[in-house]
Order: C-alpha cells, then structure tokens, then sequence
C-alpha cells in the first residue's frame, strides 16, 4: 500500500508542476512540486527511500522534460541520496534544515543539469538556479508539514519487500 501511495502522490504532483505552477512563475522560472517532494521525502525516510522516490521522480520528470531521457533520473536520485545523508544527523521535526537543504540540492541538481549539458553541448541557462532554489525552499516551508505527517503515519512506517511471495 506505501508504494501506491508514493505513486499516487508523484503522479498528482507531475500534474500539478506542469498544469498548476506555470500560473505561478516568475520570470519564467517554474517550482518544482514533485522535486521538493522527493527531496522532504528523502530526509524523512532515509537511504532506502530515497532511491525509489529520487529515481521514480526522475523518471516522472523526464517524461516531460525538454532534456534527454535519463538526466532527471540521474540528478534526483544522486540529490535524494545527499538529503538522506543530511537527514539522518538532523531534528526532523525541526524545519530549518530541511528548508536550507532544499535551497541547496536545488542548486546542486541544476548546477549538475548545466554541467552535463556541456558535455553534451546543449545550452541550459543558468540565469534561474538561485531563483528556483528560493523558490523551491519557499513551496519546501508549506510542503514539509505534510510530508513530516504523512512519513510518520502507519501505513508509511511498512518496510518495502519485494521478495514477497
């Protein structure tokens, strides 16, 4: 049941970032909901976590994005792993950290998008990193709430088993 709800909420967040926040860009720089997600997510539930919802995120988001398939998987799941790194020496029920976190790993994930499209000579612009990392860290203050509530809820506290038989 976690990992359909895991699905369930990636889906609808994919959904809002490209139907519901391109109302609220600014200067054409649009938050990510479903990448703040997954970043709160990951320094909540740790490493295990992290790598299912950085990569399936990924996944997600290079489905619709103008960038080759594969560079969103990659960047999320490196990123994810970092936040599980940082979460697990962190209050958790704290919200600083996590908001600077979330500045950071924005920046680093499309710093690492602008390096990778040099080396394969696609022009990424880097005008709006900082911006969207604010940007980011702001939906991150409203988000963590949520998440912080919803990792701590019994259905989500399951261990994940693939060997079932």
């Amino acid at each position: 049941m976690k990992r359909v709800v895991l699905l369930l909420i990636c889906i609808l967040l994919l959904i809002l970032d490209n139907t519901v926040m391109p109302f609220f860009s600014v200067k054409g720089i649009t938050p990510s909901l479903l990448f703040t997600f997954a970043i709160l997510f990951s320094l909540i539930n740790g490493y295990w976590e992290a790598i299912i919802i950085g990569a399936f995120s990924g996944v997600l988001q290079d489905v619709y994005s103008m960038y080759p398939f594969g560079i969103n998987s990659l960047l999320n799941l490196i990123v994810c792993l970092i936040a599980a790194g940082i979460g697990e020496n962190i209050f958790k029920h704290k919200r600083l950290i996590p908001l600077v976190t979330t500045l950071g790993l924005t920046i680093l994930k499309y710093l690492g998008l602008f390096l990778i499209g040099k080396l394969i000579h696609m022009i990424i612009p880097v005008r709006g990193f900082f911006i969207l990392g604010i940007y980011n860290t702001i939906l991150a203050f409203f988000l963590y709430g949520f998440v912080y509530n919803l990792s701590n809820k019994k259905l989500m506290k399951q261990q994940w088993k693939f060997s079932e038989k």
